[in-house]
C-alpha cells in the first residue's frame, strides 16, 4: 500500500467521524493533506462541544479552574491513541487525554471564556497552550504537566515577561499556518521554581524552544502521523504496519517538527 492510500484510510478510521469525499480524495498530495488537517481541527472542535469537560466548565469562571480541572484527565491512565484521538476517545472517555488534545480542549474553552490570543504551541516531544500578552510577554499553560499542592491538583501556569521570551521569528515556509511564529523561553527561574521540568538547563539559564501554531490549529497533521508510527500502536492497528511518517512528512510536505528543535 503506498502511503497515499494508507493516509486515507487513516483519515477514514482513526482521524474522522465521516469518510473523506470523494472531490477531497483526488487532491494533489499536499492539498490532500490540508484538508485533512482542516477536518481533523472540526473533529476535535466537535469532541469538546460534545465532551464532559465542556460540561464541567459551565460553572468555572477562571483559567486556573479550567486548567485544574483539565489536568485531573491528563492526568488519567493513558491508553496509546485513544488519548490524542477523539474519534476513538468517544468510545472510552474515561482514558486519560494525551498533550495534544488537552491542549487543544483548554486553548477551546479559554476562548468560550472570552480570551483572546490563545495558540496551542508545540515544543520537542510535547505540546501546550499560550496566551500572547502585551510586549511580547506570554502566559502559558500545560494540563498534562501537573504538581500537587495541599492535596490539589494542578496544571501547570506561569507568566514568562518579555525578557525571557526571545528570537521570535515568523514562519515562513508553511503556507497553511501564516501566523505561525518560533521563539525561545530562556528564563533563570529553576524546575522548583517553575514547579515543572519544561525547560533544559543549558549554563545558568533553563532554555526551550517552541512552534506556536496558526490560531486555526489546535494539534497538526504531523504531530499525529509521528506518533501513529510507533510500535505499540501499529500492534493495536495492524494496517498501520507500512505507515512511513518519514516518507509522508516529504510527500504531503508536512510540518517538519525534528527541523525547528534539531538544537533543542
Amino acid at each position: 500500500m503506498d502511503q497515499r492510500k494508507l493516509l486515507i484510510e487513516i483519515a477514514n478510521k482513526l482521524l474522522l467521524s465521516q469518510p473523506l469525499e470523494q472531490k477531497i480524495i483526488v487532491l494533489p498530495d499536499q492539498e490532500l493533506a490540508i484538508e485533512i488537517q482542516k477536518k481533523f481541527q472540526e473533529e476535535i472542535v466537535t469532541y469538546y462541544k460534545e465532551s464532559e469537560f465542556k460540561k464541567e466548565i459551565k460553572s468555572l469562571n477562571s483559567e486556573e479552574q479550567i486548567l485544574n480541572n483539565l489536568a485531573k484527565k491528563a492526568n488519567g491512565v493513558s491508553k496509546g491513541a485513544v488519548g490524542y484521538l477523539p474519534k476513538l476517545h468517544k468510545n472510552n472517555p474515561s482514558a486519560g487525554i494525551e498533550c495534544t488534545l488537552a491542549s487543544a480542549f483548554l486553548k477551546l474553552a479559554l476562548e468560550d471564556m472570552g480570551l483572546k490570543n490563545i495558540r496551542t504551541c508545540l515544543l520537542k516531544g510535547h505540546q501546550v497552550t499560550i496566551k500572547l500578552l502585551n510586549n511580547n510577554s506570554l502566559q502559558m499553560y500545560d494540563a498534562a504537566n501537573t504538581h500537587t499542592t495541599n492535596g490539589v491538583l494542578h496544571g501547570f501556569s506561569h507568566l514568562f515577561s518579555s525578557d525571557e521570551v526571545k528570537d521570535v521569528a515568523k514562519v515562513t515556509n508553511r503556507p497553511e499556518e501564516k501566523q505561525a511564529f518560533t521563539f525561545i523561553i530562556n528564563t533563570t527561574k529553576t524546575p522548583e521554581e517553575l514547579k515543572s521540568g519544561i525547560l533544559e538547563k543549558q549554563g545558568h539559564s533553563y532554555i526551550k524552544k517552541f512552534y506556536r501554531h496558526d490560531p486555526h490549529i489546535l494539534v497538526s497533521l504531523s504531530v499525529i502521523l509521528e506518533n501513529l508510527d510507533d510500535s505499540k500502536v501499529k500492534k493495536e492497528f495492524p494496517f498501520l504496519k507500512k505507515l512511513n511518517y518519514q516518507a509522508m512528512k516529504i510527500q504531503f510536505n508536512l510540518l517538519d517538527i525534528d527541523n525547528y528543535f534539531s538544537k533543542f
